[in-house]
Protein backbone atom coordinates (compact mmCIF):
# COMPACT_ATOMS: atom_id res chain seq x y z
CA UNK A 1 0.00 0.00 0.00
CA UNK A 2 1.29 3.21 -1.02
CA UNK A 3 0.83 6.49 0.96
CA UNK A 4 1.77 10.18 -0.07
CA UNK A 5 5.01 11.64 1.55
CA UNK A 6 4.96 15.29 2.24
CA UNK A 7 6.85 18.07 3.11
CA UNK A 8 7.86 21.69 3.50
CA UNK A 9 11.20 23.59 3.90
CA UNK A 10 11.28 27.00 5.25
CA UNK A 11 14.51 29.57 5.85
CA UNK A 12 14.47 31.33 9.06
CA UNK A 13 13.00 34.37 7.72
CA UNK A 14 10.42 32.20 6.77
CA UNK A 15 11.37 31.98 2.82
CA UNK A 16 11.22 28.67 1.30
CA UNK A 17 14.32 26.71 0.87
CA UNK A 18 15.73 25.84 -2.68
CA UNK A 19 17.35 21.88 -3.09
CA UNK A 20 16.00 18.63 -3.25
CA UNK A 21 15.20 15.48 -1.06
CA UNK A 22 16.47 11.63 -2.28
CA UNK A 23 14.43 9.06 -0.84
CA UNK A 24 15.40 5.26 -0.72
CA UNK A 25 14.60 1.97 1.14
CA UNK A 26 17.27 1.39 3.68
CA UNK A 27 18.16 -2.24 2.03
CA UNK A 28 16.32 -3.84 -1.50
CA UNK A 29 12.79 -4.65 -0.62
CA UNK A 30 10.71 -7.48 -2.97
CA UNK A 31 7.37 -7.91 -3.45
CA UNK A 32 5.38 -11.11 -4.74
CA UNK A 33 5.68 -9.17 -8.72
CA UNK A 34 8.65 -6.41 -8.36
CA UNK A 35 11.85 -5.49 -6.33
CA UNK A 36 12.60 -1.77 -5.21
CA UNK A 37 16.56 -1.48 -5.06
CA UNK A 38 17.89 1.30 -2.33
CA UNK A 39 18.72 3.89 -5.26
CA UNK A 40 17.59 7.62 -4.51
CA UNK A 41 14.77 9.06 -5.89
CA UNK A 42 15.25 12.55 -6.34
CA UNK A 43 12.55 15.30 -5.35
CA UNK A 44 12.92 18.88 -6.17
CA UNK A 45 11.18 21.51 -3.72
CA UNK A 46 8.88 23.94 -5.43
CA UNK A 47 8.59 27.54 -5.21
CA UNK A 48 6.87 27.45 -1.96
CA UNK A 49 9.74 25.17 -0.49
CA UNK A 50 7.40 21.80 -0.77
CA UNK A 51 7.66 18.24 -2.19
CA UNK A 52 5.29 15.49 -2.17
CA UNK A 53 6.04 11.49 -3.27
CA UNK A 54 3.99 8.32 -3.46
CA UNK A 55 5.96 5.75 -0.99
CA UNK A 56 5.30 2.39 -0.17
CA UNK A 57 4.29 1.70 3.67
CA UNK A 58 7.24 -0.08 5.54
CA UNK A 59 4.70 -2.55 7.56
CA UNK A 60 2.16 -3.48 4.40
CA UNK A 61 3.31 -7.27 4.39
CA UNK A 62 3.62 -7.74 0.87
CA UNK A 63 6.75 -6.50 1.32
CA UNK A 64 9.89 -8.19 2.97
CA UNK A 65 12.01 -8.05 4.26
CA UNK A 66 10.32 -7.06 7.43
CA UNK A 67 11.08 -4.18 9.57
CA UNK A 68 12.35 -2.21 6.57
CA UNK A 69 12.68 1.88 6.57
CA UNK A 70 12.82 4.64 4.01
CA UNK A 71 16.29 6.91 4.40
CA UNK A 72 16.27 10.36 3.28
CA UNK A 73 19.09 13.23 2.69
CA UNK A 74 17.96 16.39 2.59
CA UNK A 75 19.72 18.34 -0.16
CA UNK A 76 19.57 21.49 1.35
CA UNK A 77 21.78 24.11 3.47
CA UNK A 78 21.94 22.24 6.92
CA UNK A 79 20.32 18.93 5.76
CA UNK A 80 19.89 15.86 7.54
CA UNK A 81 20.47 12.14 6.70
CA UNK A 82 17.96 9.48 8.80
CA UNK A 83 15.62 6.61 8.60
CA UNK A 84 11.72 6.75 8.94
CA UNK A 85 8.81 3.94 9.16
CA UNK A 86 5.75 4.42 7.57
CA UNK A 87 3.01 2.69 8.29
CA UNK A 88 -0.13 2.29 6.63
CA UNK A 89 -2.83 3.54 8.82
CA UNK A 90 -5.27 5.12 6.90
CA UNK A 91 -3.64 5.37 3.95
CA UNK A 92 -3.94 9.11 3.98
CA UNK A 93 -1.29 11.51 3.09
CA UNK A 94 1.69 12.55 6.03
CA UNK A 95 3.68 15.44 6.62
CA UNK A 96 7.61 14.09 7.11
CA UNK A 97 6.93 16.06 10.59
CA UNK A 98 4.91 13.88 11.63
CA UNK A 99 7.17 10.98 11.24
CA UNK A 100 9.88 10.04 13.84
CA UNK A 101 13.74 10.44 12.58
CA UNK A 102 15.92 7.52 13.10
CA UNK A 103 19.17 7.70 12.60
CA UNK A 104 20.27 4.39 13.13
CA UNK A 105 18.14 1.88 10.82
CA UNK A 106 16.36 -1.14 13.12
CA UNK A 107 17.62 -4.55 12.13
CA UNK A 108 15.88 -6.09 9.23
CA UNK A 109 14.14 -9.14 10.23
CA UNK A 110 13.94 -11.39 7.21
CA UNK A 111 14.18 -11.34 3.33
CA UNK A 112 12.68 -14.48 2.89
CA UNK A 113 9.43 -14.36 0.76
CA UNK A 114 6.78 -16.70 1.24
CA UNK A 115 7.22 -20.75 1.44
CA UNK A 116 5.88 -22.60 -1.41
CA UNK A 117 3.81 -25.55 -1.24
CA UNK A 118 6.14 -28.80 -0.66
CA UNK A 119 6.24 -31.22 -3.22
CA UNK A 120 5.59 -34.94 -3.26
CA UNK A 121 7.89 -37.21 -2.55
CA UNK A 122 9.19 -39.44 -5.29
CA UNK A 123 9.33 -43.46 -4.95
CA UNK A 124 12.70 -44.55 -4.47
CA UNK A 125 13.92 -47.10 -6.88
CA UNK A 126 15.27 -50.83 -5.30
CA UNK A 127 18.98 -51.40 -4.82
CA UNK A 128 20.95 -53.21 -7.47
CA UNK A 129 22.63 -56.32 -6.13
CA UNK A 130 26.86 -56.14 -6.31
CA UNK A 131 27.99 -57.73 -9.14
CA UNK A 132 30.92 -60.11 -8.70
CA UNK A 133 34.77 -59.18 -8.59
CA UNK A 134 36.71 -60.15 -11.42
CA UNK A 135 39.08 -62.38 -11.75
CA UNK A 136 42.95 -60.41 -11.84
CA UNK A 137 44.46 -60.44 -15.86
CA UNK A 138 48.07 -62.09 -16.41
CA UNK A 139 50.47 -59.31 -16.50
CA UNK A 140 51.32 -58.83 -20.71
CA UNK A 141 54.66 -58.96 -22.20
CA UNK A 142 56.72 -55.65 -22.04
CA UNK A 143 56.45 -54.03 -25.59
CA UNK A 144 59.35 -52.98 -27.92
CA UNK A 145 61.54 -50.02 -27.80
CA UNK A 146 59.86 -47.41 -29.80
CA UNK A 147 62.11 -45.45 -32.39
CA UNK A 148 63.80 -42.62 -31.04
CA UNK A 149 61.99 -39.03 -31.66
CA UNK A 150 63.96 -36.41 -33.67
CA UNK A 151 66.36 -34.12 -32.42
CA UNK A 152 64.46 -30.68 -30.50
CA UNK A 153 65.56 -27.46 -31.97
CA UNK A 154 67.99 -24.94 -29.97
CA UNK A 155 67.97 -21.33 -29.33
CA UNK A 156 71.89 -20.83 -29.44
CA UNK A 157 73.07 -17.26 -28.63
CA UNK A 158 77.06 -15.14 -28.94
CA UNK A 159 78.71 -12.03 -29.18
CA UNK A 160 78.98 -11.76 -32.41
CA UNK A 161 76.73 -13.20 -35.55
CA UNK A 162 76.24 -17.11 -36.29
CA UNK A 163 78.78 -18.55 -39.10
CA UNK A 164 78.94 -22.46 -38.64
CA UNK A 165 77.56 -22.90 -35.24
CA UNK A 166 74.31 -25.06 -34.91
CA UNK A 167 72.26 -27.75 -37.15
CA UNK A 168 68.94 -26.80 -39.39
CA UNK A 169 65.91 -25.92 -37.70
CA UNK A 170 67.90 -23.56 -34.62
CA UNK A 171 68.11 -20.17 -34.19
CA UNK A 172 70.83 -18.04 -32.78
CA UNK A 173 70.35 -15.13 -30.96
CA UNK A 174 73.42 -12.20 -31.43
CA UNK A 175 73.49 -10.59 -27.69
CA UNK A 176 75.36 -8.01 -28.74
CA UNK A 177 73.33 -6.24 -31.45
CA UNK A 178 69.82 -8.37 -30.12
CA UNK A 179 69.80 -9.47 -34.15
CA UNK A 180 67.66 -13.16 -33.96
CA UNK A 181 68.98 -15.48 -36.88
CA UNK A 182 67.02 -18.82 -38.30
CA UNK A 183 66.03 -21.24 -38.44
CA UNK A 184 68.51 -22.53 -40.06
CA UNK A 185 68.59 -24.25 -43.19
CA UNK A 186 70.40 -26.19 -45.55
CA UNK A 187 73.65 -25.53 -43.81
CA UNK A 188 72.98 -21.78 -43.96
CA UNK A 189 71.79 -18.61 -41.17
CA UNK A 190 69.47 -16.24 -42.49
CA UNK A 191 69.78 -12.88 -42.08
CA UNK A 192 68.62 -11.89 -38.64
CA UNK A 193 66.12 -9.37 -37.42
CA UNK A 194 66.49 -7.03 -34.78
CA UNK A 195 64.37 -7.37 -31.70
CA UNK A 196 64.85 -3.68 -30.76
CA UNK A 197 61.75 -2.08 -32.50
CA UNK A 198 62.37 1.37 -30.95
CA UNK A 199 66.53 1.84 -30.54
CA UNK A 200 67.66 4.07 -27.72
CA UNK A 201 69.03 7.52 -27.84
CA UNK A 202 72.70 7.73 -26.66
CA UNK A 203 74.19 10.95 -25.79
CA UNK A 204 78.18 11.49 -26.13
CA UNK A 205 80.23 14.28 -24.55
CA UNK A 206 83.42 14.50 -27.08
CA UNK A 207 85.64 16.38 -24.64
CA UNK A 208 88.34 14.43 -27.27
CA UNK A 209 89.16 13.88 -31.03
CA UNK A 210 87.91 10.37 -31.37
CA UNK A 211 84.48 9.76 -30.93
CA UNK A 212 83.27 5.70 -31.82
CA UNK A 213 79.21 5.15 -32.76
CA UNK A 214 78.27 1.93 -31.34
CA UNK A 215 75.60 0.17 -33.43
CA UNK A 216 75.03 -2.14 -30.83
CA UNK A 217 73.76 0.20 -28.16
CA UNK A 218 71.43 2.88 -30.69
CA UNK A 219 71.13 3.94 -34.13
CA UNK A 220 70.41 7.63 -32.48
CA UNK A 221 73.40 9.89 -31.32
CA UNK A 222 73.70 13.20 -30.03
CA UNK A 223 77.06 14.48 -29.89
CA UNK A 224 77.87 17.06 -27.60
CA UNK A 225 81.01 19.19 -28.86
CA UNK A 226 83.61 20.22 -26.40
CA UNK A 227 86.90 19.63 -28.88
CA UNK A 228 87.33 19.85 -32.10
CA UNK A 229 86.12 15.96 -33.55
CA UNK A 230 88.63 14.88 -36.28
CA UNK A 231 88.05 10.57 -35.91
CA UNK A 232 84.54 9.34 -36.06
CA UNK A 233 83.99 5.57 -36.31
CA UNK A 234 81.50 2.94 -36.45
CA UNK A 235 81.70 -0.61 -34.37
CA UNK A 236 79.03 -3.20 -34.50
CA UNK A 237 77.46 -2.05 -37.79
CA UNK A 238 74.55 -4.75 -38.72
CA UNK A 239 75.59 -7.69 -41.12
CA UNK A 240 75.20 -7.75 -44.80
CA UNK A 241 71.71 -7.74 -46.53
CA UNK A 242 70.14 -5.24 -43.65
CA UNK A 243 69.53 -1.89 -44.29
CA UNK A 244 70.41 0.39 -41.42
CA UNK A 245 71.03 3.51 -40.51
CA UNK A 246 72.72 6.07 -37.81
CA UNK A 247 70.99 8.91 -37.45
CA UNK A 248 73.62 11.78 -35.03
CA UNK A 249 72.92 14.47 -34.07
CA UNK A 250 75.76 17.35 -33.16
CA UNK A 251 75.54 19.68 -30.93
CA UNK A 252 78.40 22.76 -30.46
CA UNK A 253 78.55 24.24 -27.13
CA UNK A 254 81.70 26.55 -28.76
CA UNK A 255 83.22 26.78 -32.41
CA UNK A 256 84.10 23.29 -33.01
CA UNK A 257 84.37 21.42 -35.62
CA UNK A 258 83.07 17.72 -36.13
CA UNK A 259 84.56 15.45 -39.11
CA UNK A 260 82.35 12.70 -40.83
CA UNK A 261 83.64 9.25 -40.74
CA UNK A 262 85.66 8.28 -43.47
CA UNK A 263 84.49 6.57 -46.79
CA UNK A 264 81.20 8.13 -46.76
CA UNK A 265 79.58 8.68 -50.16
CA UNK A 266 77.81 12.12 -50.14
CA UNK A 267 75.37 14.03 -52.84
CA UNK A 268 77.59 15.70 -55.77
CA UNK A 269 80.57 14.57 -53.66
CA UNK A 270 79.92 17.29 -50.77
CA UNK A 271 80.34 17.11 -47.90
CA UNK A 272 78.15 19.46 -45.71
CA UNK A 273 80.08 20.97 -42.14
CA UNK A 274 78.64 21.53 -38.75
CA UNK A 275 77.29 24.95 -37.79
CA UNK A 276 80.15 26.98 -35.55
CA UNK A 277 78.70 28.65 -32.29
CA UNK A 278 77.77 27.58 -28.61
CA UNK A 279 74.03 25.92 -28.87
CA UNK A 280 74.29 25.21 -32.78
CA UNK A 281 72.86 22.22 -33.76
CA UNK A 282 73.17 19.79 -37.15
CA UNK A 283 71.63 16.46 -37.97
CA UNK A 284 73.60 14.04 -40.42
CA UNK A 285 72.12 10.20 -41.79
CA UNK A 286 74.77 7.42 -42.59
CA UNK A 287 73.18 4.72 -44.16
CA UNK A 288 74.38 1.14 -46.12
CA UNK A 289 72.75 -1.24 -48.08
CA UNK A 290 75.62 -3.87 -47.45
CA UNK A 291 76.36 -4.32 -44.10
CA UNK A 292 78.45 -0.96 -43.67
CA UNK A 293 81.12 -1.77 -46.64
CA UNK A 294 79.79 1.68 -47.74
CA UNK A 295 77.67 4.21 -46.53
CA UNK A 296 75.50 6.60 -47.93
CA UNK A 297 75.37 10.51 -45.97
CA UNK A 298 72.66 12.70 -46.09
CA UNK A 299 72.14 16.18 -44.66
CA UNK A 300 68.92 16.37 -42.54
CA UNK A 301 69.73 19.87 -41.64
CA UNK A 302 72.26 22.71 -40.44
CA UNK A 303 71.67 25.48 -37.81
CA UNK A 304 68.48 23.56 -36.59
CA UNK A 305 66.44 26.34 -34.64
CA UNK A 306 63.09 27.66 -34.21
CA UNK A 307 62.05 29.95 -37.00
Amino acid sequence: MARTLTGTYLKPDGSPERGKVLLAPAVAISSSSSTVLPTPSSVRLDSSGSFSIALEATDDASWAPDGWTWKIVEKIEGGRTFYFELPEDDGGDIDLADVTPLYTPPAVVSFAGPRGLTGTTGATGPTGPSGPTGATGATGATGATGAAGADGKTLLNGSSNPTSQGVNGDFYLNTTTMYLFGPKASGTWPAGVSLIPHPAVVTINASTSSVTLDMALARVFIINLSANVTSVTFSNWPAAGLYARCLVEVRNTGSFSFSHPSGVLWANGYAPSNTLGSGKRDRFIYDSLDGGSSKTGSLVGNDIRTP
